[in-house]
């Protein structure tokens, strides 16, 4: 269960399938000063973990 707080709303900008996962890219409001490799979102009531940022926000990665 989400039991956070709201800090920002995003959007996806990009889903790139891998054989037996997929990145997905967060565009977001959050800055690096905001997060960190490993925290945790939530994104649409799934948990995902920042694996790496990009210029205007941050990249997970998901499984089946």
């Amino acid at each position: 269960m989400f039991t956070g707080i709201i800090e920002d709303v995003g959007r996806v900008v990009s889903v790139t399938h891998e054989s037996r996962s997929a990145k997905i890219r967060i565009a977001t409001g959050l800055t690096r000063a905001d997060t960190r490799i490993g925290d945790s979102v939530a994104v649409s009531g799934a948990c995902l973990t920042i694996t790496s940022f990009t210029g205007d926000g941050f990249i997970a990665d998901a499984m089946p």
